[in-house]
């Protein structure tokens, strides 16, 4: 079950009871225009109570997508990324697999704002930010402790340069316990994506891929914003703070070449996960969906 399924279930939102449709299909900011490589702030404030759902940033010039990265999104003053590095600004596109795993799934109220900070490493682009929305009543929007879990949105693996004929590690230490979701990896430079390969996947020293030791190459390709294995990039692993998660990348090639990435949470801690929602057939007490321990 993804995040935007969850969203709406825990906030009751469904064809049966939407909400007063004006002012609820997208939320954004004022686009950033960067002449050249650098930093950018998108600054988004709501004007009436949403459930925020899928975060697109787009990041591109001439029809050519920028690399980039992003290092934080703050919503209503919190923070929504997990890990103690930054994550690749691919994975947000809109033409990025599976929409609901990146679906942010927070309710907001009237003037709470969306901030997302990034860097652009390429020449110039344009940059901007749509989040999908669905029209909440006011009084159905929950604080932050009562969503406090929502806020575990995503993992920023990090940027790691990786030099011709070399492996290379690309590290990050989770903040909070949470469950991870879909990674995804992309390349953050120029670069023959043939030429890359993930060698080694560890979490807390325990390995993700299935082969022998040392003779495993998983092309970084399959682990692509736009995969079509997308279902099979779920990890669904429970970690504790200071959980490390190490990715060995492989380049054959050889000119050196960035990769990045990052991984989508499950709303839950990484302790056990109960979702409630109110039972549609009764107005009174709340139906499990389920439990996971």
């Amino acid at each position: 079950m993804d995040r935007q399924t969850i969203a709406r279930a825990c906030h009751d939102v469904g064809f049966t009871n939407r909400f007063k449709e004006a002012q609820g299909l997208f939320l954004s900011g004022p686009n950033v225009v960067l002449a050249a490589p650098g930093n950018f702030t998108i600054t988004s404030t709501a004007q009436r109570a949403l459930l925020l759902e899928t975060l697109n940033i787009e990041a591109a010039s001439a029809g050519v997508n920028s690399f980039g990265t992003i290092s934080a999104i703050n919503i209503a003053g919190q923070s929504a990324m997990t890990s103690n590095q930054v994550c690749g600004i691919s994975m947000f596109r809109s033409t990025s697999f599976c929409s609901g795993s990146r679906a942010l799934g927070i309710s907001v109220d009237n003037n709470m704002q969306v901030t997302v900070i990034g860097n652009i490493t390429s020449p110039a682009s344009n940059v901007s930010v749509a989040i999908g929305c669905q029209p909440i009543p006011s009084d159905t929007v929950k604080t932050r402790s009562e969503q406090a879990t929502a806020y575990n949105y995503v993992h920023g693996l990090g940027s790691v340069v990786c030099a011709g004929g070399a492996t290379t590690t690309v590290t990050s230490v989770s903040q909070r316990a949470v469950t991870l979701g879909s990674i995804v990896m992309e390349l953050g430079s120029a670069g023959n994506i043939d030429d890359l390969y993930v060698t080694s996947f560890r979490i807390s020293n325990l390995e993700q891929l299935a082969g022998a030791a040392g003779q495993q190459q998983v092309p970084l390709a399959a682990f692509l914003e736009n995969a079509s294995m997308c279902k099979d990039l779920t990890l669904g692993i429970c970690i504790r703070p200071q959980a490390q998660i190490d990715i060995d990348i492989q380049n054959i090639g050889g000119p050196a070449v960035t990769v990045q990435g990052g991984i989508f949470c499950l709303p839950w801690s990484g302790e056990s996960a109960v979702l409630t929602a109110r039972n549609q057939k009764s107005s009174g007490s709340p139906q499990r969906l389920f439990n996971v321990k």
